[in-house]
């Protein structure tokens, strides 16, 4: 879609002279997405993101507002998306102007497994007193703890899955000190996630451990010359 005019053309023309003058091949603007797109107003444009020494000229700003306006009604990401940034480039070189979005989400990847068996002797006296636990509050069956955890911070759910079993401070304890065993760092970065099976009537626990890879997309929401 054109969306410049004869005068926006001539405008990106002479920012394009400005930043070749400065020694830039390019001029970069970088807009967070973290709340949604801010109303063309309000937005804060004062440096080139590729260098910060640049000031963005004012007779540019009210086509960077353009783009950014045309842009924003384009800017569609999942729910799930850790991170996503707009950008506008003006290519000095090839005389064109691109809106850019990118974005990133976590996505299941390498799943592990482990037991704990209270017939194993090394972990007798630990899955003794977490058993003995469920059964004196009422768990005579099956019971399923999640997790969860990326961007330097995780959580074990509070109450067993589906249930209104509030998991006890033995069981929350055993259960971060596996996962730090096994999984050091579970919480950092992409994370992971998972759950703890506690099996009342076999007395032997589960865990499946399943890690998060973050996927990286990218997409051209604009581009069109300003030569002449």
């Amino acid at each position: 879609m054109k969306l410049l005019t004869p005068e926006d053309k001539k405008v990106l023309r002479i920012a394009s002279k400005y930043l070749k003058s400065l020694g830039n091949s390019e001029g970069t603007i970088d807009f967070y997405i973290d709340e949604g797109f801010r109303e063309p107003s309000n937005l804060y444009l004062r440096n080139f993101s590729n260098d910060y020494t640049t000031p963005i000229p004012d007779f540019l700003v009210p086509v960077i507002v353009k783009i950014y306006d045309f842009c924003s009604k384009r800017f569609d990401t999942r729910d799930d998306v850790s991170y996503a940034k707009f950008e506008i480039i003006i290519d000095t070189d090839t005389k064109e102007v691109r809106g850019m979005k990118y974005w990133s989400y976590y996505e299941p990847s390498d799943t592990n497994g482990t037991s704990w068996d209270i017939q194993e002797e090394e972990y007798k006296e630990d899955l003794e007193n977490i058993f003995k636990k469920l059964e004196e509050m009422g768990i005579t069956e099956e019971v399923v703890l999640d997790y969860n955890g990326s961007g330097d911070s995780g959580y074990i759910e509070n109450y067993f899955r589906g249930n209104e079993y509030q998991a006890p401070a033995v069981v929350e304890n055993w259960c971060y000190d596996q996962l730090e065993n096994l999984h050091g760092g579970w919480e950092i970065n992409e994370g992971s996630e998972g759950y703890f099976t506690f099996d009342v009537v076999n007395k032997v626990i589960h865990l499946e451990h399943t890690f998060n890879e973050e996927i990286h997309k990218e997409d051209t929401l604009y581009e069109e010359s300003f030569d002449k």
